[in-house]
């Protein structure tokens, strides 16, 4: 299960006073949900944002060797979202009516349709296994912290040239703010990808938050 933390709990992490927690959920800088009508921070998501901040966190967020524990792959998919019955009788028309299902702040929609065509002419972002990573070739001009991953299961398979000559069922879109998170996060997909039984659960287009606890239960070490 993804580690949900309430405010103490944060504050306890980032040593800053519960007003300025508050203050940031608010404004919406710190990514939260609502859980039995009380605000909580996924852990990793957290851990990842801080990082991105230069926020200096407590013991409990480090590893054995003092490092920071974070699942670049995991606060990627909490700030995104998840997304059903995406349409599209081919690659393309999916990746033009796919802008249309998001909430986005620093791109337009038009422009991110534009970026995700231009990117797929070059050569197919699927992956195999019924998944393609659609994202532009280049990072986008936004904060570390606001990287994300969308994802989408399609009405329908469509072809997507994939090495496996699979149609594709799901796509993990990712924005990213830089290459070098970027590798990271399409690295854990490669990843989870090579595990038994994650094609079959994807094809099952599972609820957000059963999605979340299966991708952290098999990319957290």
């Amino acid at each position: 299960m993804a580690q949900m933390l309430t405010i103490p709990e944060v504050v306890n992490l980032l040593r800053v006073p519960e007003t300025t927690i508050r203050r940031w959920m608010q404004q919406g800088e710190l990514p939260c949900t609502i859980r039995n009508g009380k605000p909580v921070v996924n852990k990793a998501t957290l851990i990842s944002w801080a990082e991105a901040k230069h926020l200096r966190l407590g013991s409990s967020a480090l590893g054995k060797k003092g490092n920071l524990v974070t699942n670049n792959l995991l606060a990627a998919l909490e700030l995104g979202g998840t997304h059903y019955g995406l349409k599209g009788e081919d690659r393309d028309a999916v990746l033009r009516h796919l802008p249309g299902q998001m909430q986005l702040n620093k791109i337009s929609p038009q422009k991110l349709e534009t970026l995700l065509l231009e990117r797929e002419s070059q050569s197919s972002t699927a992956l195999g296994k019924g998944v393609a990573v659609p994202h532009p070739r280049y990072p986008l001009p936004i904060p570390k912290s606001q990287s994300r991953v969308d994802v989408f299961f399609l009405s329908s398979p469509v072809e997507w040239d994939a090495p496996d000559r699979q149609p594709v069922h799901t796509l993990f879109l990712l924005l990213s703010a830089e290459s070098s998170h970027h590798l990271k996060i399409l690295s854990q997909i490669a990843g989870l990808l090579r595990q038994a039984g994650v094609e079959d659960f994807l094809q099952q287009a599972p609820p957000q938050d059963e999605l979340l606890d299966y991708i952290q239960a098999r990319t957290s070490h």
